[in-house]
């Protein structure tokens, strides 16, 4: 694997545009136009390119050890929102739901599982991972449980990322600038398609199944091979404009699991408390706040301590091992 400086730049521009999308959530969400064309442009390849991002940096040696960091990032932080949610008097999610954000962890460890397979078949997995993306939304149980559905659906960019995730972007920032503007100049014309379609954006979050989506499994199939292929260009057309070096950038994506996990507190908290009328404010009013914040919010959360605090839980289980042999 080489991580050079493109790798958290490029990490640290998605974790900030994860972070703005909540916040746009919060303060227009998708009933209103103008904040669902910025959500749809995020979620159609924000998450999908994070998750190719991870599919590079995961290996498969010491298996059950990486799989127990995750459990315990997955059980100490559903402990901790669930406190926060009884805090603001929100319901807690059940413990086989994984609280909102927690969804990215559970599907962390579906996939950490298949990492071998995927070094061992590259190809094969490939195939598999389309097959099991586009026939999750057959299964009559809601996506949320156990996070199955989006780690399903999500599952082919961890391949992908996992066994040729290097090449691509070597490849990629390789390309001509004419030749770069080609996936741009489609995903924003796929993008203005799905905005215009005005379709329920949980076709987006990836968690719902076809029943939930109001669709037969044939139609259902064809419309996630579709936003499939439109997170793929996405993915391809943010990588391509990755530049080699932006430090503002570099620490929030070296830090950027810290800064995923803890934003997801604040905006908790946020939506509670936010009052009712900054729905009014104009649109160009709210993004500047909303752009504000997030700046904010990233520069706070990849500070040192929150980064300590997460390596702190997810180093539970070496702990443990490491008190059993004394």
């Amino acid at each position: 694997m080489i991580r050079d400086r493109r790798f958290d730049v490029a990490r640290g521009l998605l974790i900030t545009s994860v972070v703005f999308g909540h916040l746009v959530e919060k303060t227009g969400g998708w009933d209103q136009d103008g904040t669902r064309f910025i959500l749809t442009v995020l979620y159609a390849f924000h998450m999908p390119a994070f998750i190719f991002l991870t599919g590079i940096t995961a290996k498969p040696d010491k298996l059950g050890m990486r799989v127990a960091r995750l459990l315990a990032l997955l059980v100490f932080f559903q402990m901790l929102f669930a406190g926060l949610d009884l805090a603001v008097g929100l319901r807690p999610s059940p413990w086989f739901e994984p609280f909102w954000v927690l969804w990215y962890i559970a599907a962390l460890v579906w996939w950490q599982l298949t990492v071998p397979l995927i070094q061992r078949f590259p190809r094969a997995l490939v195939v598999i991972a389309v097959v099991v993306a586009l026939a999750a939304g057959a299964v009559d149980v809601h996506g949320n449980v156990l996070a199955f559905s989006r780690a399903a659906v999500f599952f082919p960019f961890f391949v992908v990322g996992n066994a040729w995730g290097n090449q691509i972007l070597r490849a990629l920032t390789r390309l001509p600038t004419v030749v770069k503007l080609v996936p741009a100049v489609v995903f924003l014309c796929a993008a203005v398609a799905v905005f215009a379609v005005h379709g329920d954006p949980h076709w987006l979050f990836g968690n719902w199944g076809y029943a939930q989506l109001g669709v037969d499994v044939g139609d259902g199939a064809l419309g996630r091979a579709a936003m499939t292929l439109i997170a793929a260009v996405g993915t391809c057309a943010f990588l391509v404009w990755v530049p080699a070096r932006l430090p503002v950038t570099e620490k929030p994506g070296r830090h950027s699991l810290a800064i995923f996990m803890w934003h997801a507190a604040f905006v908790t908290v946020f939506a509670v408390v936010l009052p009712a009328d900054v729905l009014q404010w104009p649109l160009w009013a709210r993004l500047l706040a909303d752009t504000a914040l997030t700046i904010v919010l990233v520069a706070i959360f990849s500070a040192a301590i929150f980064e300590r605090g997460v390596r702190l839980v997810a180093g539970m289980p070496d702990r443990a091992r490491q008190l059993t042999r004394a």
